[in-house]
């Protein structure tokens, strides 16, 4: 379940660029969702995805089915996200899923947001890891 959110420095800075420079930002058609065994910066870095064959992050298309209509700068994810069955662990008990990022490539790439889940993630081989539908919220606050 997705807890904290924020919106990183290059999502930031893309927005700020676009709306106030003229500096055309588009708007990926495909979203990426990874899940990290620590937490990430602001700058992107400091996200460290499970290294398990079988783990990739999930594909979310940028539409209207997958996402709710923003209401006061916050939406969330309108179906649950299920990543693929893990053939081998992806955590251990010492080395849980902690946190959670959306990028713009299905690997490398931008971060643009991430959190903390609600709780640590062991993901045993065998075991599919789900985000329960609305549990993903997405917030731009003022600081």
């Amino acid at each position: 379940n997705g807890g904290l959110k924020m919106i990183n420095t290059y999502t930031k800075n893309a927005l700020l660029n676009h709306l106030f420079r003229g500096t055309v930002y588009n708007a990926p058609a495909t979203l990426y969702l990874g899940v990290s065994k620590s937490a990430p910066k602001e700058d992107g870095t400091g996200f460290t995805e499970p290294s398990a064959a079988s783990y990739a992050r999930y594909e979310i298309t940028s539409n209207t089915t997958n996402w709710t209509e923003p209401i006061d700068g916050s939406l969330s994810n309108s179906p649950a996200f299920r990543f693929v069955e893990a053939q081998e662990s992806w955590t251990t008990a010492a080395s849980p899923l902690t946190h959670w990022a959306i990028f713009d490539a299905s690997t490398g790439g931008n971060m643009l947001f991430y959190g903390s889940l609600l709780k640590p993630q062991e993901v045993p081989a065998g075991g599919i890891l789900e985000i329960p539908q609305n549990a993903l919220a997405t917030t731009i606050v003022n600081a």
